[in-house]
């Protein structure tokens, strides 16, 4: 009866703690900290608890534990580090997630609740299933998420057919909505002839760290949006909001745990992941992400000064637009000076995702003009603007002398279905190789050949880098290159810039990215840029897509030469990733 009462104790107090954390606001990092750590350690305490006395706690006399009722236990861990790094963006904490919900199925622990009468049960699981394809995705193990989505789906049909709940439609959608997502992020990317999905590098890989000092400047705050409704999306996540999000996190099997503000010093043990034990383990840390899907003026203003707060003067705030644009027609005196449109950040359905004119009502109220971000600009603003009316942001005046850059994509798209799957330019930012095949046409290729484009995309990268530092004069731009992921960014945009302007469909200057201030041109007339971007251009044999940069020629004896690619400088091969072990404090790892 002792163990009883005592494991009944722990388990409401879990209960009452872990819906305690739901009341907690998204906005801001501290307040929520201690109670996390309060129900961390109480979820350790029950987890350790039920395995000492499991034997006692499964009788039928005592308190009847369902293996179901252990597996939820486990499943509460996974959700709390899913939390954590929804809260702190350390991919770490996601793959933890991933491990907990990996060891529940394998383990089966909710194998009964099928036969179960009782709905709820059934719900649970389906809940688990829910939360378990979500890490997948964001882990970009699409493989695993489909065999649950299939799993997911057959356990609805058989909700839907035995209770004939009221729900059973929204799980239908829920699943509908990642299922056309995955179908989204497979199409981009090209399959080996016998139908594999290549390989691609999607995060960014973590960077070597000096022994003696961290970095100094570095981004230390990101707001993403997500404004076009007709986009496929999964948890309110679009899917240009979910490349830009990848893009800002390095590989979490490259990545250290700090301790200062990062989970070690707030669970009872620290977590088991390899140098994470090394004290003063230095580490490149991700930018801590506002994720927004279609928000009001006054709920992205919100964030956004949050996300100002939270940026110190040695660190930088990231703002990433994806919306349609709203152009003012007729702007009057009031309007002239910065508040002559910008994009809809939200707009009545019936408006759809085309260029609003003003005339929709929920538009203009929602409507971000330029003027609104100049008194961001006090601090250092990377902003990134994925818009029909992108370029209205061009002329921000640099008031306060801050480093600030503005990024904007093409206003027009030659491609079709743009929105809905994704746009071109964010899917450049994301992956330069899956931008290039995606607008070369590029969804068949040999894995060699993949694997060379690949090699000379990384090797673009890094002269674009040198060519950069040679030629930037803004100490604002100097000061943006000396973040990892902000060189990355500015890096993808010049190969974008580049290689669009060399394709054959896009010699209109509206097909073209832009930035604010522009680059030198320098960067953009190297013949030895040229070269290098011909080796990509040759391994995916597209050469007939860039005519200006394959131009024949014809010498004396009238015999036709192309010039002769450049080869590409092979890639770095990356460190082997540590397998990550599920944390030795709250291992689910019991007897079977």
């Amino acid at each position: 009866k002792k163990i009883r009462d005592g494991f009944e104790y722990m388990l409401e107090k879990s209960h009452q703690q872990f819906a305690g954390l739901k009341e907690f606001t998204p906005l801001g990092t501290r307040p929520w900290q201690d109670y996390f750590k309060k129900t961390f350690e109480t979820y350790t305490r029950i987890w350790r608890y039920q395995q000492q006395y499991r034997a006692v706690l499964e009788r039928s006399d005592n308190f009847g534990l369902k293996r179901w009722q252990i597996g939820e236990i486990a499943s509460k861990i996974g959700q709390l580090y899913y939390h954590y790094y929804l809260r702190t963006s350390e991919t770490n904490y996601l793959l933890e997630s991933y491990i907990f919900y990996y060891a529940i199925r394998e383990r089966a622990y909710f194998r009964d609740i099928t036969d179960a009468k009782n709905p709820a049960l059934l719900v649970k699981k389906i809940r688990f299933y829910a939360r378990f394809i979500v890490a997948c995705v964001l882990l970009n193990d699409d493989e695993l998420a489909l065999q649950l989505l299939t799993e997911s789906q057959a356990m609805i049909d058989q909700y839907s057919r035995k209770f004939r709940p009221v729900d059973s439609k929204e799980w239908q959608l829920v699943m509908q909505e990642i299922s056309t997502f995955l179908e989204a992020e497979r199409k981009v990317i090209p399959r080996s002839p016998t139908g594999q999905l290549l390989s691609v590098p999607l995060r960014a890989s973590e960077p070597p760290v000096s022994p003696k000092e961290p970095p100094r400047f570095h981004l230390q705050e990101a707001v993403l949006v997500g404004g076009y409704s007709s986009q496929f999306k999964f948890s309110e996540l679009t899917v240009d909001v979910y490349r830009m999000t990848q893009a800002l996190e390095f590989e979490p099997s490259q990545s250290i745990i700090m301790t200062s503000n990062q989970p070690s010093d707030i669970f009872s043990d620290p977590p088991n992941h390899g140098a994470a034990k090394e004290v003063g383990a230095l580490r490149h840390v991700n930018p801590h992400k506002h994720l927004l899907f279609r928000p009001t003026y006054s709920n992205l203003m919100q964030n956004i000064s949050q996300a100002f707060k939270d940026t110190s003067d040695q660190t930088a705030l990231l703002l990433y637009l994806s919306a349609p644009g709203v152009k003012v027609t007729k702007p009057d005196a009031a309007l002239e000076n910065g508040f002559v449109g910008g994009i809809a950040t939200r707009s009545s359905k019936s408006s759809s995702d085309k260029p609003g004119d003003g005339s929709d009502v929920a538009q203009v109220s929602n409507c971000l003009h330029p003027a609104d971000l100049i008194p961001f600009t006090r601090k250092s603003m990377f902003l990134i603007v994925e818009s029909t009316n992108s370029v209205v942001f061009k002329n921000i005046p640099r008031i306060f002398n801050q480093p600030f850059i503005c990024l904007m994509s093409p206003t027009e798209s030659s491609q079709k279905d743009t929105h809905q799957l994704g746009n071109l330019f964010t899917l450049f930012l994301h992956s330069p190789a899956l931008g290039l095949a995606s607008l070369t046409g590029v969804n068949r290729q040999e894995p060699a050949a993949w694997k060379s484009a690949l090699d000379a995309v990384e090797a673009i990268q890094q002269h674009i880098y040198t060519l950069l530092t040679d030629a930037v004069t803004d100490k604002g731009i100097k000061k943006f290159l000396s973040d990892h992921l902000l060189r990355q960014l500015i890096i993808r945009f010049v190969f974008c810039r580049f290689v669009l302007t060399h394709h054959q469909h896009h010699t209109n200057p509206t097909l073209l990215p832009s930035s604010s201030p522009e680059l030198p041109e320098d960067i953009f007339n190297s013949s030895t840029l040229a070269d290098k971007v011909r080796a990509a251009i040759v391994a995916l044999l597209v050469q007939d897509q860039f005519p200006s940069l394959f131009t024949v020629t014809e010498p004396s004896n009238h015999e036709s030469l192309s010039p002769e690619p450049t080869s590409a400088q092979p890639a770095a091969p990356q460190g082997q990733s540590e397998s990550m072990e599920i944390d030795s404090v709250v291992t689910p790892t019991e007897t079977a």
